[in-house]
């Protein structure tokens, strides 16, 4: 028995051991993942093709590096290889009946679209339109990206529209 007791002792050392050299031989915790959960509570879309409108973002669920820091721009805490989604909600006009109705939803990185998605229903039949867009690639630190929405076909002037994004660092370029 003190022979094992033995062996789960050393066997602990050594385990003490290897995740101190893992956290970078310093002796520091390591630090939380490049990564943010961030909503946009809700807000008016205009009609118009191509009229595109910036989400602004309401709330950080997490973001522990920082990444929001107000208004519709999320910028990248750092350089590398990123997987970014982005959920979408709005509704459909209901005034018109036997018609159509687009929402579009374009992820822009810096001034260049990376990502796009529509949705298209009928009116007057009470179905939310809701967009579920992905994308990956490099996005260099502080660049900053935004989720852009318009709609039309609809004779009223607006609809409600609320997004959530998520992203995470995947790994680093080289």
């Amino acid at each position: 028995m003190a022979d094992r007791l033995k062996v789960v002792q050393q066997q602990e050392t050594w385990l003490t051991l290897m995740v101190q050299y893992l956290v970078g031989q310093s002796g520091t915790k390591p630090s939380k993942p490049a990564a943010a959960v961030i909503r946009a509570p809700g807000m008016k879309v205009p009609a118009g093709e191509g009229r595109w409108v910036p989400f602004r973002w309401g709330a950080a669920d997490y973001d522990p590096n920082r990444m929001y820091q107000g208004g519709s721009q999320i910028a990248a805490a750092m350089t590398g290889f990123w997987d970014v989604s982005v959920n979408v909600w709005a509704d459909s006009t209901t005034r018109r009946p036997n018609d159509l109705h687009f929402v579009h939803v374009r992820l822009m990185r810096g001034d260049d679209e990376v990502a796009g998605q529509d949705s298209l229903i009928e009116t007057q039949t009470w179905i939310r339109h809701r967009i579920n867009l992905s994308w990956q690639g490099r996005w260099n630190k502080g660049i900053p990206m935004q989720v852009q929405v318009s709609q039309h076909g609809a004779s009223d002037n607006t609809v409600d529209a609320n997004a959530t994004i998520s992203v995470s660092f995947v790994r680093d370029l080289t």
